[in-house]
């Protein structure tokens, strides 16, 4: 199983565009082996233009706006507004559309395989000890170098993003927390 990083700098990142020319995503993690794809992935998306999200049957996933005023986006037929700080949680079974007039945002985007994994994703929340992860969603102190968008293991004091992962198959549980305590 891939650990998450110490830290990953965003600017680090690839940026790499959607297929339907609507936006890009930055991979800050994932746990892809390159054979079944990811069961746990966490990116930074840019919507820039309307359109459709790519379904992702047996995935869920959670979005946090992290750069812009909010965004609109129609699940399923309903009209939903995302606000900074409250997390929008999905499954990549339904139709999600971006429609047109909207300025380009950014979102932290976390997903999971739900056959093999849950996670889940809490804003600005001191009391996170039980977090794997954390995403900056505003520069670090100065001369920090840390700056938004770069994903840590340890947050304290910064205006973050956590990010818990807990495995669906009980002896996976098992065999996690084991290793955690040699």
């Amino acid at each position: 199983m891939s650990e998450v990083p110490p830290i990953v700098r965003l600017r680090d990142c690839p940026s790499v565009p959607w297929l339907n020319g609507g936006g890009t995503t930055r991979l800050l993690w994932s746990d892809a082996d390159g054979q079944d794809g990811f069961d746990r992935r966490i990116s930074i998306a840019t919507i820039k233009a309307p359109g459709p999200f790519t379904l992702l049957p047996g995935v869920d996933r959670s979005l946090l706006l992290f750069e812009g005023d909010g965004l609109v986006l129609d699940v399923d037929g309903h009209r939903l507004f995302l606000q900074p700080t409250v997390p929008l949680v999905f499954s990549g079974e339904q139709a999600v559309l971006v429609p047109a007039g909207q300025a380009p945002v950014r979102l932290l985007n976390v997903m999971t395989r739900r056959a093999r994994w849950t996670h889940w994703l809490r804003c600005g929340d001191e009391s996170a000890a039980d977090a794997d992860c954390h995403v900056l969603l505003a520069d670090g102190p100065a001369g920090s170098g840390m700056e938004a968008g770069d994903m840590v293991t340890a947050a304290k004091g910064l205006a973050v993003a956590h990010i818990g992962f807990r495995p669906r198959n009980l002896s996976e549980r098992r065999r996690i927390s084991a290793g955690l305590r040699r």
